[in-house]
């Protein structure tokens, strides 16, 4: 029971440290970005531009899951499934991999 209570209060403590590092102790102004994500867009470089979803292959992605789920498609199936939604997906939105430093 003591080794439990020792776990809880560990788990507090470490998502109250979190969450005061993820928002700046609401020290920031409005509009301001939160010291982390300053931090990392300084390290790794700014985010790319979100990408729209696409409904269609989303929809693709979830009916052949669900295919899957319910025994109507076989794994094989749904693998080739996916290898052709990535294979489109590749085609349609390459991958920009940026080069070492």
């Amino acid at each position: 029971m003591i080794f439990t209570a020792l776990l809880a209060l560990t788990y507090v403590v470490l998502i109250a440290r979190q969450l005061r590092s993820l928002g700046d102790g609401g020290e920031q102004a409005a509009g301001a970005a939160p010291r982390r994500t300053v931090w990392l867009a300084a390290r790794f470089g700014q985010m790319p531009e979100a990408v729209p979803v696409d409904r269609r292959r989303a929809r693709a992605e979830s009916d052949a899951v669900q295919l899957l789920v319910r025994g109507e498609l076989s794994q094989s199936g749904y693998l080739a499934a996916m290898a052709e939604l990535a294979a489109r997906d590749a085609v349609e939105h390459p991958l920009d991999v940026p080069t070492s430093r």
